[in-house]
């Protein structure tokens, strides 16, 4: 008659080689997956779409999306594409302004004023692109002027190919400090918004700035009369 120690000796080796191998089993079939998906062992992190996912998916699609299962791709955005912004360029003959005599001459000029940097930024709205242009320029007092206040006509353009899309007529105001005899000027217009069309904004339109003296400013438009 066998000791009843060696039979239980017997049945806890049996037990414990039989847990061994579902262990080895176990670790071979999940060898790749980790908390979040692919582990060091590789393999992929999205579950089957015939398949519900398991403990670990689960857990990843509620960290990363809040639900159990991983929500359908989002439909492609035609507008989500690279543009490129239309360059700024200066309206010949108008970089610079002088403002004195008739004659002309460097001792009978009041003040003068010359365009320096600009800058511009696009962004995509829909079917549209909105345009923002930065001014920067320079006003100097000549030997007719005095510090003080001084207006500064300064015109921009947005062009496709002839035709005249947009046109504004800014008058900015320059004060030069007692004691000085110059100031910079800065002007950031926003309030473009063109067809974002399919081809891209670069060659597509052309931006224009410069001083426009003479220039009237748009008119306004007519409100309708009421009828009496």
């Amino acid at each position: 008659m066998q000791n009843s120690w060696t039979v239980s000796l017997g049945r806890a080796r049996s037990l414990l080689a039989t847990m061994a191998l579902l262990m080895a089993a176990g670790l071979a079939g999940c060898g790749g997956n980790g908390v979040l998906g692919t582990g060091i062992g590789g393999g992929s992190s999205s579950p089957s779409s015939s398949a519900e996912p398991g403990p670990l998916g689960s857990a990843r699609n509620y960290l990363l999306y809040g639900s159990a299962k991983e929500p359908p791709p989002a439909a492609p955005n035609p507008n989500d594409r690279d543009i490129n912004c239309p360059k700024v360029n200066v309206l010949e003959g108008t970089a610079a302004m002088r403002i004195g005599l008739a004659t002309g001459g460097a001792t009978e000029v009041a003040y003068q004023a010359s365009l320096g940097e600009t800058a511009r930024e696009c962004t995509v709205k829909g079917n549209t692109v909105a345009i923002k242009v930065g001014v920067e320029g320079r006003l100097l007092v000549g030997m007719l002027g005095k510090p003080g206040s001084y207006t500064v006509p300064l015109r921009i353009v947005v062009k496709r190919e002839k035709a005249v899309l947009f046109s504004k007529l800014v008058r900015l105001s320059v004060t030069v400090p007692a004691g000085d005899t110059q100031a910079t000027f800065t002007h950031v217009e926003d309030g473009i918004t063109l067809p974002l069309t399919e081809n891209d904004p670069a060659d597509e339109y052309d931006l224009l700035v410069g001083f426009d003296p003479n220039g009237k400013a748009e008119p306004a438009e007519k409100k309708p009369r009421r009828k009496r």
